[in-house]
C-alpha cells in the first residue's frame, strides 16, 4: 500500500500505549534495581541468581563491557601493505611502464622492486638445489644425538 507524497503511513506517530507502559516501568526502576542487589547479596540465593543479578546491575551502571573480536590490525594492515606493493610492482613489470612513470613514482616502485629482489626463475631453481643439496649433506654425515652417547659419559 503506497502512501501519497507527503502523507505518513503512521499519522498518529508512535503509540501512546509503548510510552505509557515505559513510564510505568521506569517508575519501578529503584525498586527493581534494590530486588536485584537484595538477589545479589542473599547467602540463600542461588549461585546462578546472583551472578545474574551482579551482570544486569553492572550492564546498567556501567555498561556492557566491549568485547574484543581478536584481530591484530597491524600485523594484517603491514601483510596487506606488503602484498599490494608486490601486486604494484608485478602489474608495472606486466605491463610494461618502466620507464614510462612519472619520476617519483618510477623512483618509488624501482625502490620497491630493489627491496623485494624477487629471485628469477634460474635463481629460484638454483636456490632450491642449494636447499635440496645441504639436506642431503646433513643426512649422509653421521652426527651422534643424546640417544648415542653411553650412559657414563658426561657429554663433553
Amino acid at each position: 500500500m503506497r502512501f501519497a507524497k507527503g502523507q505518513s503511513g503512521n499519522p498518529g506517530g508512535r503509540p501512546r500505549v509503548v510510552g505509557e507502559v515505559r513510564e510505568l516501568a521506569r517508575q519501578h526502576g529503584p525498586a527493581a534495581i534494590e530486588a536485584l542487589a537484595t538477589i545479589m547479596d542473599d547467602p540463600e540465593s542461588a549461585p546462578a541468581a546472583k551472578i545474574a543479578a551482579a551482570t544486569v546491575l553492572l550492564d546498567r551502571g556501567y555498561g556492557k563491557p566491549r568485547q574484543d573480536v581478536g584481530v591484530d590490525m597491524a600485523s594484517h594492515l603491514t601483510t596487506s601493505l606488503e602484498d599490494a606493493a608486490t601486486e604494484v610492482v608485478d602489474l608495472v613489470r606486466a605491463f610494461g611502464l618502466l620507464g614510462k612513470l612519472d619520476p617519483d613514482l618510477q623512483a618509488m616502485i624501482e625502490a620497491r622492486e630493489a627491496a623485494l629482489a624477487l629471485p628469477g626463475p634460474s635463481d629460484a631453481a638454483e636456490q632450491g638445489a642449494q636447499v635440496e643439496r645441504a639436506s642431503e649433506a646433513a643426512d649422509d654425515r653421521d652426527v651422534p644425538t643424546s640417544d648415542d652417547q653411553s650412559p657414563g659419559g658426561n657429554g663433553h
